[in-house]
């Protein structure tokens, strides 16, 4: 059963669209019995089937206006939500002109309960799927950790290409910032951390497999100072790039690794390699601060 889960990414819009008119049902019905207090004579007397049925369709007239249901429930956001609250208003619109044409076929109250209640169902099953789409999608196991350093535009655009790439196995585990302001505060149920008290805890406990820098205007030295935490955890560092520059489309196609040059903060020195190794070759060389970033990577170089 997970399994299938895990590869259904898109949801049939007929699945939606039925799933909407029941939805749209049960709260009519549930309007009728709270406004009469589960008196069912008085539903009898007001003919509710009928009432039901008339709010379903309403609500099925303003779906096709709105198309609501044409929306992948796995990137339910903002504009999802405000096309669920169209259909809703535009319902209860032809509900109140089905009414003064007819005299009053279902209850003005009764009608403005079951718009209340139908909003925040409709909503909220989106939201419930969406959830658990992102929780069966990929086994714990399975996925790579990841934290991410900047709480800006680039750093919130990275969480949603991650949460919304649903074929990727990343899990973001933690936010990591240098401003105080921003500490503490909890992201799409992700906390951001103090970069510089909190690092070495978030690496020993979450075990992240990769850090990415998402901060604007971060200096040289600082940057070397996350290169030297990662190496000594064995984290590798990745860029994506700054908002404005972000696509929308899969995750691991827009990150890129931190390369030694961009740790130098200046253009690379192009050197000519046969003079390099008649000056080495053969003799022994000693490397200080080897355990930087810098430093291992000119390890690396000396031993080819």
């Amino acid at each position: 059963m997970f399994s299938k889960v895990k590869t259904l990414n898109v949801l049939p819009r007929w699945i939606i669209l039925l799933t909407d008119l029941i939805t749209l049902s049960i709260a009519a019905l549930l309007a009728y019995l709270l406004r009469f207090n589960f008196n069912l004579e008085a539903l009898y007397r007001y003919n509710f089937l009928f009432g039901v049925l008339l709010f379903m369709l309403a609500g099925l007239i303003g779906s096709l206006i709105t198309r609501s249901f044409a929306g992948i429930i796995i990137y339910t956001g903002f504009q999802d939500t405000l096309r669920v609250l169209y259909t809703s208003l535009v319902t209860l619109a032809i509900v109140f002109s089905i009414n003064y044409l007819s005299e009053n076929a279902i209850p003005f109250s009764v009608a403005l309960i079951a718009f209340f209640i139908s909003l925040v169902a409709l909503i909220g099953y989106r939201l419930l799927v969406k959830s658990l789409f992102c929780f069966y999608r990929a086994s714990p196991g399975s996925q790579k950790k990841v934290v991410i350093f900047g709480v800006g535009s680039s750093g919130l655009m990275a969480s949603q290409l991650i949460d919304n790439d649903t074929e990727s196995d990343v899990k973001l585990i933690a936010f990591l910032e240098d401003s105080p302001r921003k500490i503490g505060k909890v992201i799409s149920g992700v906390k951001v951390y103090s970069a510089k008290n909190d690092f070495e805890r978030i690496a020993i406990k979450h075990k992240p497999q990769e850090l990415i820098l998402a901060a604007r205007n971060l200096s040289v030295e600082r940057k070397n100072e996350l290169a030297d935490q990662c190496l000594a955890f064995g984290i590798k560092m990745a860029t994506v790039p700054f908002a404005e520059h972000q696509a929308v489309g899969k995750f691991n196609s827009q990150i890129k690794e931190v390369k030694i040059e961009d740790l130098l903060g200046r253009n690379t020195i192009s050197l000519q390699n046969q003079y390099v190794n008649r000056e080495i070759s053969g003799k022994c060389v000693l490397v200080t601060v080897a355990a930087g970033s810098i430093g291992s990577g000119l390890v690396k170089q000396v031993m080819k």
